[in-house]
């Protein structure tokens, strides 16, 4: 039988599990585990290579993953030590070709895709097709299994590695776990005592000051040399420890150890203690001097690798960003402040220029005979309120991607609500703000400035801009980050109380990577000063056999670390060159090369076309500041005035408004101020200014003089509303003009006389309609930006006032439109809902006014066109848009002809006259030596061209206050170049007096001028010259184009050669007739003729014209030959078409011809139709029987043989 032996039962009567251990599982590793742990599985050989993702969290260990067989000292709580010897991971240049990092390119792979879902409004439309299928199926998965997939899915925050790899020789000395650090305190430290004082600073840059989110500011590469020498390497500190202290440090370190309960990464300082004297150094080789990013975020950065937001890239980014802001802040190349020792790290032989530092080496006596000496900097000096010299530390807050650090966009944020971003970053910075702050107490600074530095594109990492500036005293910003420099020294107290009670020797404090702990380790002297046995591992790795999945992870990772290295470098040259202001563009390479060609081109057009303007820079500014830089004079106006130089390129001629309710938009160019009318011009300005700085000055301002008439409800008030209200002119309508004298000037003369008409109900006057007119042109308006007629004047007694007072308008717009239309808009008018009181606009009188426009406006119309030749129709029928754009290009017309004929006068040169106003008696009294002849003809040709007969002066022009007037556009053009070559004294020919000048003269003059003969007995001169006075050039002139010269008459033969006599007469005025002439032309009777000459001269285009017509048709009669049916139409044809018959007879006959040609078609038509075969008659077209038994009634029948006899 067999035997039972029950196991003892330990009891437990303080806690719960078993009171000891076995034997046989003392030294035997195990995982330890929480009492909230799920115990799901009995043993786990494999760890986490084949670990299921299903139940990643839910089994999941709160002491970690991966540390089932972590050894664990079992003493005491107070001893508990837990040794970490997993491997250093090496940095990326070391990896070489070792197999730990094969996995890296698919976490980063998985990695890039959790972000593009996230960022779905960046993706191309294929990629965001595949990312809605994936949703869609993600879906799908959550109703099937109940659960939420993507939570599943969360990324773990992986377990970070040790600053330094723990070996196994290393013995930890002592541990100090941050809640109890964080209860020390040490009040009442003395202030320091200043040993020595180096270095030089620079002033800073108060300018950065008004630095804002809106006017951000590029952050430069300051090329400067900055020391990070730890305390051992510190030549001074070397000197000093024969006569100074028993501890020595840099700030740096002490900040690290007064603040390491804040700090969250890990780090080490090694401490060597020789002689009763500590000295704590920064490693060799290490990131001690790297600057952390989130670091004490609630989400810290996770990416790995050569991700750009990766702890190590961020760190770096961050430090880079420090150098070169707390030295482009300064005001580099002035006036330096320097201590009385220089710089103790400059070497005699270093290249490069030192950044701007001040070293102050201060002594504190920490109690117990600790003598603490640190080495303390300041970054600049500035001057404070009252004249004094203040102490400062230039720090700067990096924003990398508002998205994973805390969700506060900066640009947007940081003008109206910088606490919210200075708290976000004390809530992710709370480790590298308190050491900042601990360094400016150490040192004694009087400020420490902030800057917000912001990446400019948030994928890249190499250009940044600034976004504003902060100050603070180091005293009250400690106290509202809740830094206690009582517990700073307390905590740094305890620590040197700890070092000193060890013995002489090599020991380094190293901050647990992944718990709030400290701890001490004694090392050999020799660690970390030889790195043999890292390169013996190497070696042994490399000789390991490397598998083929293992080399195309490898080379997976090297050509992503090559291209993450190209495109880092590529970064920096980016920023290189846009710090010499080198623009940059961006074309996607990976699409086809006929794309990728048309895209550069389409890009490097710009700069192509704008590329003397390619490094200028223009600055805009607001217009109130615009305005106060001229009146200080702290910069000049430009020549362009408030012209905006965008509309003068543009071709406008009227000078944009200023003034209230006028918005400028100024803008700086090197020395000047120039005005735009629109942001839009502004920013093509910013782009090109050499082009818009190219042109000439503007021309001098022309008031707009102009007239708008027509019917009513054509849309005059609207057209001068519109002028007035963007161009400022004064809209003028003699109703207001009225109103504007009676208001204005009520006790006037003008003023009271229209009393006396108004009173009695009467209407006023022109003549006083026209006076008060006049007063209200003298406003200050109308003489600087012009003024509109609205419908006047109307009628000629009306023109003829305005003109007696120089009221002349420059154009005069007659907006054109059919009553119909004026009825139909009167009508639309009245019907309106948005009128709300009755006005004078009925059928009947609309009716009257437009009956009254229609009788008046002929003679205006037709005074305008006669006298001044400003008179300019408008189809008012058609948009308001179009009028406007019309009547706007009409009155910039005159301003350019205005201008530019005030221009060419100013200049001493010929400047064109055409619809200038000018009045025929006013041309005529002030023509010039060549009354209206040509002078350019007569200069170049000899010849005299006589241009009275064009009634316009589109060819006209002023040169030194005469009036000349040119043949032609060519001449005019020549005479505009070079005027003072056809006038006196340079003139080659003058022009011959009256009675020498050729004049043309009608039958009825030459009548009057009886018994005077005609020259050459009647035959053309120039016909005869011209003909080099052969017998066949003797013709006969005739009558009617007669010419006098020299008192003699002349025929010609045609008007050509008239007007060629006119030119030249003296070439043909002289000549001499043979004496054998060609007899007399006597006419010869039609009937005298022979037939064949008789039928020629009467009936020869009559029978031309029908055998031509029948030659075409081809006509077949029914029943009758091919000869007599041509002959009938023939016959037909000449009776319709007899110009000696009536119009009666000639229709009837053409009828009948008509009738003829559709019974020929008969024929035709039945042979198309008919078939060898039957066909039914619904098979036959419906008119086949008619016209059938049509052509069957023909036989025997001739077609009207009596009209042919």
């Amino acid at each position: 039988m067999a035997h039972f032996n029950p196991p003892a039962i330990q009891d437990n009567p303080d806690g719960w599990g078993p009171c000891g251990i076995p034997e046989r599982f003392k030294d035997m590793p195990y995982q330890p585990f929480s009492k909230g742990d799920r115990l799901g599985k009995v043993s786990d050989w494999t760890g986490t290579t084949y670990q299921d993702r299903r139940y990643t969290n839910k089994y999941s260990s709160q002491f970690g993953s991966g540390s089932q067989y972590a050894y664990y000292h079992e003493e005491d709580d107070s001893s508990f030590q837990l040794v970490d010897t997993t491997k250093v991971q090496k940095p990326i240049y070391q990896r070489g070709r070792m197999r730990f990092g094969q996995n890296r390119f698919r976490r980063d792979q998985q990695r890039r895709q959790q972000q593009q879902a996230a960022n779905m409004q960046v993706l191309s439309k294929t990629q965001k097709s595949r990312e809605r299928d994936r949703q869609r199926q993600l879906r799908k998965w959550q109703k099937q299994f109940g659960r939420n997939i993507q939570d599943q899915r969360k990324f773990q925050v992986r377990h970070r590695d040790a600053s330094v790899q723990v070996r196994d020789t290393w013995e930890v000395k002592e541990e100090m776990d941050f809640p109890r650090l964080a209860k020390l305190n040490l009040p009442n430290i003395g202030e320091p005592v200043d040993i020595l004082r180096c270095g030089s600073m620079e002033y800073y840059d108060k300018n950065y000051d008004r630095v804002t989110a809106k006017n951000e500011k590029k952050l430069m590469r300051i090329n400067r040399i900055f020391h990070k020498v730890t305390t051992t390497d510190d030549p001074v500190i070397r000197k000093l420890t024969k006569s100074e202290g028993n501890v020595f440090a840099t700030d740096a370190i002490l900040a690290t150890l007064m603040c390491c309960t804040r700090s969250v990464y890990p780090w080490d300082i090694i401490v060597q203690r020789v002689g009763g004297k500590l000295f704590f150094d920064k490693r060799d080789d290490s990131e001690f001097d790297l600057l952390t990013v989130s670091e004490t975020a609630t989400e810290p950065p996770q990416d790995e690798g050569t991700s750009i937001n990766s702890p190590r890239n961020l760190a770096l980014e961050a430090t880079f960003i420090n150098h070169n802001f707390s030295q482009q802040v300064l005001r580099m190349g002035e006036e330096k402040h320097t201590f009385q020792h220089p710089n103790p790290f400059v070497q005699e032989d270093e290249d490069g220029e030192v950044a701007s530092v001040g070293y102050r080496y201060r002594k504190w006596d920490l109690g117990n005979g600790i003598e603490l000496v640190s080495r303390c900097e300041h970054d600049a000096i500035m001057m404070g309120p009252s004249g004094d010299i203040q102490f400062i530390n230039v720090k700067a807050l990096n924003e990398w991607d508002s998205r994973f650090s805390g969700g506060v966009d900066w640009r947007s944020r940081l003008d109206n609500q910088r606490g919210a971003v200075l708290a976000t970053e004390l809530k992710n910075n709370r480790f590298k703000l308190a050491k900042w702050t601990a360094c400016a107490l150490l040192a004694g600074s009087d400020q420490i400035k902030f800057g917000y530095v912001s990446r400019a594109n948030v994928r890249g990492s190499a250009k940044h801009v600034l976004l504003g500036t902060q100050q603070f005293k180091p005293i009250e910003f400690a106290s509202q980050i809740n830094l206690s420099m009582d517990n700073a020294w307390g905590i740094l107290r305890c620590i040197v109380d700890t070092c000193q009670k060890l013995s002489d020797g090599k020991y380094l404090i190293m901050k647990d990577p992944n718990k709030p702990v400290i701890r001490v380790y004694s090392i050999p002297d020799n660690t970390f000063e030889s790195d043999e046995d890292e390169e013996e591992e190497e070696e042994e790795e490399e000789e390991e056999e490397e598998l083929e999945e293992d080399a195309t992870d490898r080379l997976k990772n090297d050509l992503a670390e090559v291209y993450d290295n190209d495109v880092n470098r590529l970064e920096a040259a980016q920023a290189s060159l846009e710090e010499s202001l080198v623009p940059r563009l961006e074309i996607d390479g990976g699409r086809k090369p006929h794309i990728v060609r048309y895209l550069l081109s389409k890009k490097l057009k710009p700069f192509i076309s704008h590329r003397h303007s390619m490094f200028e820079r223009v600055y805009p500014i607001n217009e109130k500041l615009a305005r106060k830089m001229l009146q200080v004079g702290y910069k000049q106006p430009s020549r362009f005035g408030h012209w905006c130089p965008v509309q003068l390129k543009d071709g406008e001629c009227i000078q944009p408004m200023q003034g209230p309710g006028y918005t400028l938009y100024p803008a700086i160019y090197r020395q000047h101020i120039y005005f735009m009318a629109t942001p839009e011009n502004r920013e093509a300005f910013a782009q090109d200014p050499m082009t818009y700085l190219k042109q000439p000055s503007p021309k001098p301002v022309v008031p707009i003089r102009m007239s708008i008439i027509g019917p009513p409800k054509s849309g005059k008030t609207v057209l001068a509303k519109r002028f007035a209200e963007i161009y400022g002119m004064m809209r003028l309508s003699v109703g207001e003009a009225m109103r504007h004298v009676l208001t204005n000037q009520p006790k006037s003369e003008l003023a009271r006389q229209m009393n006396l008409h108004l009173k009695k109900g009467l209407t006023v006057p022109d003549e006083l309609a026209v006076q008060a007119l006049e007063i209200s042109l003298m406003d200050m308006r109308c003489q600087t930006r012009g003024f509109i007629l609205d419908g006047y004047p109307m009628t000629q007694k009306q023109i003829e006032l305005l003109t007696e007072k120089s009221i002349i308008p420059v154009r005069v717009i007659e907006l054109q439109l059919e009553s119909r239309d004026v009825m139909i808009r009167a009508t639309k008018d009245r019907l309106s809902p948005q009128r709300s009181l009755p006005l004078h606009d009925s059928a009947q009188i609309i009716a009257i006014r437009l009956a009254n426009w229609q009788k008046e406006a002929t003679a205006v119309r037709e005074w305008y066109q006669k006298e001044h030749k400003n008179w300019i129709p408008v189809d008012g029928d058609q948009s308001k848009w179009w009028v406007w754009h019309k009547a706007l290009d009409i009155s910039r017309e005159s301003v350019v002809q205005i201008q530019t004929y005030l221009q060419r006068i100013a200049d001493g040169k010929a400047a064109g006259i055409a619809d200038m106003c000018i009045t025929p008696h006013e041309f005529v009294d002030r023509l010039g030596d060549f009354d209206q002849y040509c002078p350019v003809s007569l200069a170049l040709k000899g010849e005299l061209v006589d241009c009275s007969t064009n009634g316009t002066l589109e060819h006209a022009a002023e040169f030194r206050g005469h009036y000349y007037k040119m043949a032609g556009k060519e001449e005019l053009e020549q005479f505009l170049a070079e005027p003072e070559r056809f006038v006196p004294p340079l003139a080659p020919r003058k022009l011959p007096p009256p009675h020498m000048l050729p004049k043309r003269r009608t039958s009825a003059e030459v009548r009057k001028m009886f018994p005077k003969k005609i020259e050459l007995q009647g035959y053309c001169p120039v016909t005869f010259l011209d003909g080099k006075c052969r017998y066949e050039a003797i013709v006969h002139g005739n009558p009617e184009l007669v010419v006098e010269y020299r008192e003699n008459l002349y025929y010609f033969e045609s008007e050509a050669k008239l007007q060629k006599f006119m030119r030249l007469p003296e070439k043909y005025w002289n000549l001499t007739l043979p004496h054998k002439l060609p007899p007399p032309r006597e006419p010869v009777p039609v009937s005298t003729l022979p037939m064949l000459g008789y039928m020629e001269q009467t009936v020869s285009t009559a029978i031309s014209k029908a055998l031509t017509a029948v030659g075409c048709f081809k006509p077949k009669y029914p029943y009758v030959s091919s000869t007599r049916s041509a002959l009938i139409y023939v016959a037909y044809h000449l009776k319709a078409y007899n110009p000696k018959s009536s119009e009666y007879v000639r229709k009837k006959y053409k009828q009948k011809l008509m009738k003829f040609e559709e019974t020929c078609e008969l024929i035709k038509y039945l042979g198309d139709n008919m078939t060898v075969r039957y066909k039914e008659p619904q098979q036959r077209p419906i008119d086949f029987d008619f016209k059938l038994s049509q052509f069957l009634a023909l036989r025997g029948i001739e077609p009207t043989p009596t009209w042919i006899s």
